[in-house]
């Protein structure tokens, strides 16, 4: 461009070095007009623009399946399906870690219970243990007094009998002298 306005002045008749400053100020004239102009179009498109109405969206006609359409489904499909384990497994390990936490707690708080119940137990098996010792000793008492108790029957009728056999023997002495 700067070249045709150059063309135009040297024919036009000025001199090289006048053409020099000439040609800057043309120049920059001649850019002053092309940017008002630039503007002015600018300002019309914009105001077309607020104007008009956009044009509706026709759909695109259908088209048979390539296989690369086939390729981008399937990548859909897995980038929802590995989404999803993720997700499940995120899930997966929360449940497990609180149930963890929960059966760490429980645990603790049973193997109390149990220490407290095992004492429970231990404590009723020895009062049990304990009431059948007595009962055993008791009965044991009761055999001895009977058999001190018999033993003392015995020698009783075992002395009885003696008596008895004296006072017999008395008995007999005394009819066979005075008969």
């Amino acid at each position: 461009m700067a070249g045709d306005a150059s063309k135009k002045m040297e024919s036009a008749g000025y001199a090289s070095s006048d053409m020099g400053s000439l040609s800057l100020g043309f120049l920059a004239i001649q850019e002053a007009t092309r940017e008002k102009f630039l503007l002015a179009a600018g300002v019309r498109l914009s105001e077309e623009r607020l104007t008009t109405k956009p044009l509706p969206r026709f759909p695109e006609p259908p088209t048979r399946k390539a296989h690369w359409d086939h390729v981008l489904e399937e990548m859909s499909w897995l980038a929802k399906d590995f989404e999803r384990e993720r997700k499940w497994r995120y899930n997966a390990g929360r449940r497990y870690s609180t149930a963890a936490a929960r059966r760490a707690i429980c645990s603790a708080q049973e193997r109390s219970e149990k220490s407290e119940r095992s004492q429970q137990l231990s404590r009723k098996l020895a009062a049990r243990v304990a009431r059948e010792v007595v009962t055993f000793w008791n009965k044991i008492n009761k055999v001895i007094q009977f058999k001190d108790k018999s033993s003392v029957e015995f020698k009783q009728q075992v002395e009885l009998e003696r008596q008895l056999g004296e006072f017999a023997c008395i008995l007999c002495t005394k009819t066979f002298f005075s008969a």
